[in-house]
């Protein structure tokens, strides 16, 4: 969807009351993204990228089948536990 307002193009779904935001294509801050395309009927927002800024939302651990990711190196592991990170859904094949 292209939000011209913002000139930003945004990967996204909303199914029942949840707004789903796979990726975010342009410069406009993610708050300003989320009040463009909310609804009044909006119970959730749920994306698929690690925001750069996550304050005001929760971080949940990812459960689905055949996403897990093997990591042999401690410290990138950390990195994925410490900062909760993850790949962008957009970016499964």
């Amino acid at each position: 969807y292209y939000i011209e307002p913002l000139d930003t193009i945004v990967a996204m779904t909303y199914e029942n009351e949840t707004l789903r935001i796979e990726d975010i294509f342009g410069e406009a801050p993610l708050e300003e993204v989320v009040d463009a395309l909310i609804k009044d009927e909006t119970k959730e927002v749920i994306l698929g990228f690690t925001p750069k800024d996550a304050e005001g939302y929760t971080a949940k651990l990812l459960h689905e089948d055949d996403t897990t990711l093997f990591i042999n190196n401690r410290e990138i592991k950390e990195q994925f536990s410490q900062q909760k990170l993850r790949f962008p859904s957009l970016s499964h094949a």
